[in-house]
């Protein structure tokens, strides 16, 4: 539709297509990334998100079965049937999660008690600029990145990231509360 539009308004549209093509790439590229983060956060099977994904890319895949080619730019049926259903999948994925996380009730959340288990630091080198276009790591600073795991009652385990402060002060073993929502599909997610 908005390719029809574009070609009234602009008869040579031919770079705006690759533009919008490309713009719709990095988009379903972000929501799939999306999904991945919120999976952590979501108490859903990974089997079942990832599974949902599949069925609805599959959906959407028949759906354009016909105007693969034209929606995709790929010449080859298959191939562009295949990159077709893999964005879908991706899109349906980080889609489904992104709604349950975003549509959650805060005002029914409840709190539960988590253990600390187990606390780790990383450490990075940024980098350096030596060159146009050439980056190196820069040995000379250090950031250092601190982060928990919590164990939730029912076993499952959200890892948080702090600070160092705050970090020498947490102890293995010890409690805090996880904020937890209905979110708006029915599954927990964990607000903390």
């Amino acid at each position: 539709m908005i390719l029809l539009f574009l070609h009234w308004i602009f008869p040579e549209y031919t770079k705006m297509k690759t533009f919008l093509r490309i713009f719709a790439a990095i988009v379903a590229a972000g929501i799939a990334l999306c999904g991945v983060f919120l999976l952590r956060r979501t108490y859903i099977e990974p089997w079942l998100a990832v599974a949902i994904g599949v069925c609805g890319g599959a959906v959407v895949a028949r759906l354009l079965m016909r105007r693969a080619a034209a929606v995709t730019g790929i010449a080859r049926g298959g191939l562009a049937i295949a990159v077709l259903f893999l964005v879908a999948s991706g899109v349906m994925f980080g889609g489904v999660l992104t709604v349950n996380y975003a549509g959650a009730d805060d005002s029914g959340s409840r709190l539960v008690e988590a253990t600390i288990v187990s606390k780790r630091s990383r450490a990075e080198h940024p980098t350096r600029r030596v060159g146009r276009g050439r980056y190196v790591p820069d040995t000379s600073r250090t950031i250092y990145r601190y982060y928990y795991t919590l164990r939730l009652p029912d076993g499952h385990t959200v890892e948080k990231a702090t600070t160092a402060g705050s970090y020498r002060h947490i102890a293995i073993g010890s409690h805090q509360s996880v904020a937890m929502c209905r979110g708006a599909l029915g599954w927990n997610v964990i607000k903390c």
